[in-house]
């Protein structure tokens, strides 16, 4: 599937880029995020070879996946993921994260 980029007045939901691992890594190790969503504890590096795996199969990958990012500041402070998609009934799965001081 094509993840479009996506513009809202103060967000823009774009692909995946390798240096977005700051931000994602900073989600997946922050206690105060991580209780709610069931990921294994992952290294910085192995974060990284995820983040490169959604990227190399973000146009074939029954899900998407985009990064929230701040127009303002080009800030990415989050996530959002669309999984399970059933074009057959016509539902899909929605999950987003937010960094917690945003």
């Amino acid at each position: 599937m094509l993840s479009p980029k996506i513009e809202t007045e103060r967000l823009f939901l774009r692909r995946y880029k390798e240096t977005d691992i700051d931000v994602q890594y900073e989600i997946i190790t922050d206690e105060r995020l991580s209780k709610y969503f069931k990921f294994p504890s992952l290294t910085k590096e192995e974060e990284l070879e995820c983040i490169k795996n959604w990227i190399a199969n973000a146009d074939i990958d029954k899900h998407e996946k985009w990064v929230i990012e701040l127009k303002e500041n080009k800030r990415a402070i989050g996530n959002i993921s669309v999984n399970e998609i059933n074009k057959k009934n016509n539902y899909c799965n929605v999950g987003y994260v937010i960094i917690y001081d945003y």
